[in-house]
């Protein structure tokens, strides 16, 4: 748990940095919304609902479909497949946010795997989240 805790929050300004490096036009106009309607969406209702749809539904049927890998391998390939998936469901948010958000469905989807449940991927995304739209990138 303290992974998840740790790692969204470092991830987070990681992406922050990068994504104020190659500036692309959000899909979504944000600027008119309350800065709690921003959090509440972003941080708090994104973050379930995505975790929920990828690695609570469509990665368990991935899961019982795909055989687990050799021994050695590093990542299951259910979890690739579904943080691609993740991460082209972002691609109308730039290069930048989509490849952002494969490698946060590979550290969720792998959190998920390990631990058996959702919380940990939920509060990563939450904290990756959070971080990357509060932190200075600038």
């Amino acid at each position: 748990m303290l992974v998840a805790l740790a790692g969204g929050v470092l991830i987070g300004v990681a992406f922050a940095y990068v994504a104020a490096l190659r500036p692309y036009p959000s899909p979504l106009d944000i600027s008119k919304l309350h800065l709690w309607m921003v959090f509440a969406y972003f941080v708090l209702a994104a973050p379930i609902q995505e975790e929920l749809i990828f690695r609570g539904l469509l990665q368990t049927v991935i899961a019982r479909s795909v055989p687990s890998p050799a021994t050695g391998w590093i990542i299951h390939l259910h979890v690739v497949f579904i943080a691609l998936l993740f991460g082209a469901i972002h691609l109308d948010s730039g290069i930048v946010v989509a490849t952002s958000a494969v490698v946060l469905g590979l550290v969720a989807g792998e959190l998920r795997r390990m631990s058996g449940s959702l919380i940990p991927a939920m509060l990563f995304h939450a904290l990756l989240n959070a971080a990357s739209a509060l932190w200075p990138a600038g």
